[in-house]
């Protein structure tokens, strides 16, 4: 695993085109760059669904900063950005019309934003933790060789190595936009980084081959 150095908000964020940015977001981060940016009622009432409140306002931060960070790459306000769905579910930017791409995960308070400019990328961060039926969740999803390993590793190394898996997993079926149940992607497709965006957590990022090195990592805010 890579700990990617961090480069402040305030850094302008101009994308290559053939770049890959990803930044990382504290969601609650008070003050944020992102306080007060305005929502369309539909991400404001889809928020309000969540029944714990910190849950719901983390859900409006991440919406908030999303917009904030994808507005600088496309020169318009936040709130003239447009979002659609693909047909599994993964978001797209829809206007202004252009070839930023992104992807987008979260967990507890910490999320993760990787937009490029070359072609679709996966992203995904897990805190490391015991998980009910583990074993069996990586027999279901995982290649045979990773379930092997899996299972010969210490027993106090299993959770953290198979959050490792997993983040990866998760990260090849956003990337083709295939989603959980669609079909599996192959990975000899796709390059998989591995980092710690913070302490306790694991992350993975997918994208294609000709996406060159680095990785871009912004810190927001620290």
């Amino acid at each position: 695993m890579i700990d990617p150095p961090l480069v402040a908000w305030t850094t302008p964020a101009q994308l290559p085109a053939h770049g890959l940015h990803v930044w990382r977001i504290r969601l609650s981060a008070r003050p944020s760059p992102w306080d007060g940016i305005a929502l369309p009622d539909d991400e404001v009432a889809r928020a309000r669904r969540l029944v714990d409140p910190a849950a719901r306002a983390r859900s409006l931060a991440l919406r908030q900063a999303t917009r904030a960070i994808l507005a600088r790459y496309v020169d318009a306000a936040p709130a003239a950005l447009r979002f659609a769905r693909e047909a599994r579910g993964k978001p797209a930017l829809v206007a202004p019309p252009g070839d930023l791409r992104f992807n987008l995960t979260d967990s507890r308070d910490l999320a993760l934003l990787a937009v490029s400019r070359t072609g679709p990328v996966g992203i995904d961060v897990e805190y490391v933790r015991a998980v009910e039926r583990r074993d069996g969740i990586a027999r279901r999803l995982f290649a045979d060789g990773l379930v092997a390993a899996l299972e010969r590793a210490p027993p106090a190394d299993r959770d953290a190595l198979f959050f490792r898996h997993w983040t990866a997993f998760e990260a090849l079926q956003k990337a083709t936009g295939a989603g959980l149940a669609g079909p599996r992607t192959d990975p000899a497709d796709w390059q998989v980084r591995h980092f710690v965006p913070a302490p306790g957590s694991v992350a993975a990022l997918a994208h294609g081959a000709q996406f060159p090195e680095p990785v871009f990592y912004f810190g927001v805010p620290e």
